[in-house]
């Protein structure tokens, strides 16, 4: 994939994350926010599930390593529970007067009585804004590096202003469109980054996603063309070469005697 590709994916990924509170604050006056949350991940699985099935790459998480296990699991509890509930959460009171954490959780228990629009429109959108900018974000974090992948993703609350804006009606003072520009040239000045160098890669083993036409995964697949995508267990040998090149799972060397 090209570096282009990649800033191309996280900002796919940032808009449909940024989607999510203007399209779903509508859907909290059906839905508690804590419901919502629920939904909106229920959908993201069900959105992304077929997909790992259709492709044979949905594999138990008891399978994997204890840190990976550990890593996801953190993962899983602030991206995917604390974080939408407290997003969701905001997103009721804003405007509105506070009340008791007690009535919070008594209405978070409450029967799930919205209508079926209500339902299916959480689970839609649950599905693109969570199901897939999530892998597009981490796609794109393989390629870009987890710091720059993160920096164009943070651009997601300003496709969700102007979502809100568009939609919504709320109003666009001048201190967003301000804001939205310095992001715009700041993420633009980071597409621009050149970083070319000879470097070194030592051997290493492990697992993840990988293509044979990027001139690092030179090991062969009978009958598996070189741009075909696939994830399985492999060794590198050791490696110098020079080429362009962001801090990817490859190329998170030390710059100090790289020269």
């Amino acid at each position: 994939m090209s570096h282009a590709a990649a800033y191309a994916l996280a900002l796919l990924a940032a808009l449909l994350f940024g989607a999510a509170a203007p399209a779903g604050k509508p859907l909290l006056a059906s839905l508690h926010p804590v419901q919502l949350a629920g939904l909106l991940y229920l959908g993201a699985a069900l959105g992304v599930a077929p997909v790992l099935i259709a492709r044979r790459r949905l594999r138990p998480v008891w399978r994997a390593d204890r840190p990976t296990r550990l890593r996801l699991g953190g993962a899983i509890l602030a991206g995917g529970v604390v974080g939408p509930v407290l997003l969701l959460l905001g997103l009721d009171r804003a405007g509105a007067a506070s009340v008791s954490l007690w009535l919070t959780a008594t209405a978070a228990l409450a029967p799930l009585d919205a209508g079926a629009d209500a339902v299916l429109g959480a689970l839609a959108l649950g599905a693109l804004a969570y199901g897939a900018s999530i892998p597009l974000y981490i796609a794109a974090a393989q390629h870009l590096g987890a710091t720059r992948a993160q920096l164009v993703f943070s651009a997601a609350p300003f496709f969700g202003v102007g979502l809100a804006a568009a939609f919504l009606g709320e109003p666009l003072g001048w201190e967003h469109a301000a804001a939205a520009a310095l992001v715009a040239v700041a993420l633009t000045a980071l597409a621009r980054e050149a970083h070319r160098h000879e470097h070194r890669h030592d051997p290493l083993e492990h697992e993840h996603w990988h293509r044979h036409d990027d001139g690092h995964h030179d090991h062969v697949h009978a009958h598996l063309p070189a741009w075909a995508g696939h994830s399985h267990r492999h060794a590198h040998g050791a490696l110098v070469h020079s080429h362009p090149h962001l801090p990817d799972l490859h190329h998170r060397h030390d710059h100090a005697h790289d020269h």
